[in-house]
């Protein structure tokens, strides 16, 4: 069950199963409980943290709001934490395995969208690139694993939309997707088909230096009857 709570100019909802006074005292001001922990990525865009909330080791990932003509243009549009948060849920009743959505807090100032945050649990993993460094014995495996979750992400109408290795995290041998900020279900095969093809590209990018690997990818996709990307 999720539950709703408004402050001053916040706006959260969170997932009653981790409910407690230390994440109400997280969700009232984000800023405020990160304000002395060292960021673990600050591109601008997002700035990431690492935190520990009651005993539940968590990632709070930080949407800055770029310049104020992007808050206007976020007003018609749900907020990346939003997105995320919707679509973790999503990805998990279908089978996904996707890093567990704690909560998720948007910020509004004069009805304008400003930050927004979502808090989720770590998942104890590396990405996909550097378990293929570390376990090469397995790769074969290991894409045949991605590629079946990713199928199964393409054939209920979603894309990923970023499929960078950073985003396929591999927990205990089994793809774990995360980072869902352009994740979309598509309505239409036309809109799906052009997703699906989006994310086979940027999947297919990962191993251009590595042949081998990159063979593997194409290979496991063509069992399940893909068209691949010509380039």
């Amino acid at each position: 069950m999720i539950q709703q709570l408004r402050f001053t100019h916040l706006t959260s909802h969170h997932d009653l199963r981790y409910a407690s006074d230390t994440l109400e005292r997280v969700l009232r001001d984000p800023d405020a409980t990160l304000a002395d922990i060292q960021p673990i990525k600050d591109d601008g865009t997002t700035t990431v943290w690492e935190i520990t909330i009651d005993l539940h080791r968590c990632i709070i990932k930080r949407y800055n709001r770029k310049t104020p003509a992007h808050g206007i243009r976020r007003f018609f549009q749900r907020s990346r934490a939003r997105n995320c948060w919707l679509q973790a849920q999503a990805l998990a009743n279908i089978g996904v395995a996707v890093a567990p959505p704690i909560a998720w807090v948007q910020k509004k100032t004069l009805g304008l969208k400003r930050g927004s945050w979502l808090i989720s649990e770590r998942v104890d993993g590396d990405d996909c690139h550097t378990t293929f460094e570390n376990r090469k014995q397995e790769r074969s495996l290991l894409m045949a694993n991605i590629v079946n979750t990713l199928v199964k992400l393409w054939r209920a109408g979603y894309s990923h939309g970023d499929l960078k290795a950073d985003n396929i995290l591999i927990a205990n041998g089994n793809p774990v997707l995360i980072d869902l900020d352009a994740t979309q279900h598509h309505r239409s095969r036309f809109f799906a088909r052009r997703g699906i093809t989006r994310d086979l590209r940027r999947f297919l990018k990962n191993w251009q230096a590595e042949p081998l690997i990159h063979q593997q990818a194409k290979t496991a996709l063509a069992a399940y009857e893909f068209k691949l990307p010509k380039r």
